[in-house]
């Protein structure tokens, strides 16, 4: 029996896809597939940014480890912080904002 190597499923770019929104897409560090709801693009966007509530940020979760409620909750809200986090992307096609679920 031959042993064979899992390889990584990288992002792969549609051979179809318009140069310019590929140059638009180098500009960021980070890609989502998304669906746009302005002109009906769907496919890779750049991430701006992640927005996190204000009430799970760390200037919130680090002073919870230090006080008498201990680093049992702030693990709790440190796991719930990272699951409702939500990336604002930049639409290449019609650079609208949007924001992922």
């Amino acid at each position: 029996m031959e042993k064979t190597k899992k390889k990584k499923k990288k992002k792969k770019i549609p051979e179809q896809t318009n140069p310019e929104i590929l140059k638009k897409l180098r500009n960021y560090k980070k890609t989502e597939e998304c669906f746009c709801l302005e002109c009906g693009y769907e496919g890779l966007m750049g991430i701006e940014k992640q927005i996190v509530p204000w009430y799970l940020s760390y200037w919130i979760l680090i002073p919870i480890c230090f006080t008498g409620i201990g680093i049992i909750p702030a693990i709790f809200l440190g796991i719930w912080r990272f699951s409702s986090e939500k990336n604002q992307v930049i639409c290449p096609n019609c650079d609208s904002t949007l924001i992922t679920q």
